[in-house]
């Protein structure tokens, strides 16, 4: 099966990640977050997203979360 290549817009991935648009635009500026320039706009991609999603996730140590 081919893979999707779909783009998403900053709307689209605020709004999957819980936040503004503005923020999405400051995480692709800084450098945080993967975009691409299709002429004057900024879309990401689906596989940019989840990448960013896992290395902003926080495990706890085994020890810490059996003391509750």
């Amino acid at each position: 099966m081919e893979k999707e290549n779909r783009l998403l817009t900053i709307d689209e991935a605020a709004e999957i990640l819980a936040v503004t648009p503005r923020a999405v635009y400051e995480w692709i500026r800084n450098g945080k977050l993967q975009g691409v320039k299709v002429g004057v706009l900024w879309r990401i991609t689906p596989e940019d997203l989840e990448a960013f999603i896992e290395r902003g996730k926080v495990y706890k140590k085994k020890e810490e979360m059996s003391k509750g």
